[in-house]
């Protein structure tokens, strides 16, 4: 039950936790699992290739966001998160509260490459897969939409 307000509580608790690092995902619903015959039943999943079940791409249908806003959201947090001036902060902090230079440059390192895989190869591959997600959750709607409109002949001859 993601909002615009979980993404922003998400980089005001890391900057505000002082975590060195976080690494947020697209939550995946398994085939086996609770989770996803519960989503299955509500008719939210709209993904059935399965390479795509792997907590970076998005599959299910949330139930407060469209797709694509979905995906800006993500990709902002992303963005924040691995901008350079919090890059840079996190590691002022970490060198002012450990007062380890040598940690503190392996962080940068580390936080640099973060950084790095992020905008060069994560966020491109996100757009191209809101585009994705967006498509298939519009056929998925598509198909329910009949099927929601239909009465049930069972259900008339009860209902009168």
């Amino acid at each position: 039950d993601d909002t615009r307000e979980t993404f922003r509580a998400v980089v005001e608790l890391y900057h505000r936790a002082n975590i060195d690092e976080l690494v947020p995902f697209v939550v995946t619903p398994f085939p086996g699992t609770p989770f996803f015959d519960r989503l299955r039943a509500e008719g939210r999943l709209f993904e059935t290739d399965w390479r795509y079940f792997n907590c970076a791409n998005l599959v299910l249908e949330p139930r407060r966001l469209s797709v694509p806003a979905f995906y800006d959201l993500y990709m902002d947090l992303l963005r924040r998160l691995h901008s350079p001036g919090r890059l840079a902060r996190k590691v002022v902090t970490h060198l002012r509260q450990y007062r380890d230079a040598k940690l503190a440059v392996i962080l940068l390192a580390f936080l640099l490459a973060r950084a790095w895989n992020t905008f060069r190869h994560h966020l491109p591959e996100l757009r191209r897969d809101r585009h994705r997600a967006s498509a298939a959750a519009g056929k998925a709607q598509a198909a329910l939409e009949p099927a929601r409109g239909r009465v049930d002949v069972r259900e008339a001859a009860v209902a009168s």
